[in-house]
């Protein structure tokens, strides 16, 4: 699971101790239990042996609520950022710069640049070997050897070496917007932001040919996602609809069971199996069969999500709303959520996740990345 989009920061490590009795010993409510005060885990929940009359017994446990610890990273400074993607260990990091000077009208007067980390966003490195560009979407390999970069209006840009070296992989300007890559970097799926409508491009060769979707039609694409061998594939039109492939982008489907809305985000667990998608002024939806069905599981009541993301097994979503005012989590493939009260950066617009979803990164469109160490 490789995500696009907006960027983050430094990572800590939180680690919570619990005393635990062996694997072999199973815990049920009521259940004898050998000494008092001593707890043991089981499917999410803290359990203690306390004293009933005589016997000592299992409580009724208590929900395991995850710990956080957020940082806002300021060695990179304040930047206006433009997408953000990580490796499978949260290790390595590349996030791109739309824009570094804007006039009194808001129009870029300066292109942004390209930096990667590979300490967890400890530290950063300007690649100026990218250039300086409007760069948007990113992505890169589970190793993070293998990036991806698309500027807007412009062309793709790739490097085989954490960032280092870039080419130049595509000609003649187009209006990219995102792109997803398949675990090894190998297969690569692209899309175009325009108006009046974009195109879906696909490359099963690291990018040395690409194929125009035009099955999927033109639309104005805002994000994609791809399944680690990039065989199931999944993208958001901006008022329409969801759409997904099974077969590398050769033929595509509407998801009319969904809803035709303002999709803002996508993404998929490794096997594509499980898919979330949040639409700015609706609400979070989950496929669990890989865009076969749909349901709706989390709603945010007068205010908009702007990104989803999911771990490698897609058990861990978390979903975030009204520019990072609400940050909701599941533990359960999204049956059951949970909200975090205490983002430290209000205009988040993006985050993303590593394969095992304890480490989370996440970016305004202008501000601070901000990291996030979950247990």
């Amino acid at each position: 699971m490789n995500k696009k989009l907006i960027a983050f920061l430094s990572i800590l490590s939180l680690s919570l101790y619990v005393p635990l009795l062996p694997a072999s010993a199973a815990v049920k409510v009521g259940g004898a239990c050998k000494k008092a005060g001593i707890t043991s885990v089981a499917s999410g929940k803290t359990y203690t042996c306390v004293k009933s009359g005589k016997k000592l017994v299992w409580g009724t446990g208590k929900t395991i609520v995850p710990k956080i610890v957020i940082k806002s990273q300021t060695t990179l400074g304040k930047r206006n950022f433009g997408g953000v993607a990580i490796s499978d260990d949260g290790s390595n990091l590349i996030i791109s710069e739309s824009c570094t000077k804007r006039d009194s009208k808001g129009l870029c007067e300066a292109f942004g640049n390209i930096y990667t980390s590979n300490d967890y966003g400890l530290t950063w490195l300007k690649q100026e070997n990218a250039g300086s560009r409007f760069w948007k979407g990113v992505t890169s390999s589970s190793d993070g050897r293998i990036l991806h970069a698309v500027s807007y209006p412009g062309d793709i840009y790739r490097s085989e070496d954490f960032g280092f070296t870039w080419e130049k992989i595509t000609c003649c300007d187009r209006a990219w917007w995102t792109i997803s890559s398949s675990a090894d970097g190998g297969k690569l799926i692209a899309a175009e932001y325009i108006i009046p409508k974009g195109v879906i491009a696909t490359s099963n060769d690291a990018g040395k040919t690409w194929t125009d979707n035009l099955n999927a039609g033109k639309r104005n694409w805002n994000d994609v996602s791809s399944s680690s061998d990039g065989s199931k594939l999944a993208a958001v039109d901006v008022g329409g609809y969801i759409y997904t492939s099974s077969d590398f982008g050769i033929n595509w489907k509407e998801n009319t069971s969904a809803g035709k809305k303002t999709w803002w985000s996508i993404d998929m667990s490794n096997d594509g199996q499980i898919i979330v998608a949040a639409a700015e002024d609706s609400n979070i939806v989950i496929s669990n069969d890989s865009g076969i069905s749909w349901n709706p599981v989390l709603t945010l009541q007068d205010k908009n999500w702007n990104s989803v993301a999911i771990s490698g097994d897609g058990m861990k979503v978390f979903a975030l709303g009204d520019y990072g005012a609400a940050l909701y989590y599941s533990e359960d493939s999204g049956k059951t959520w949970k909200k975090w009260n205490y983002l430290i950066n209000p205009g988040n617009s993006d985050l993303v996740v590593s394969n095992d979803g304890t480490k989370m990164f996440s970016i305004p469109l202008q501000g601070y990345l901000n990291s996030y160490a979950i247990n």
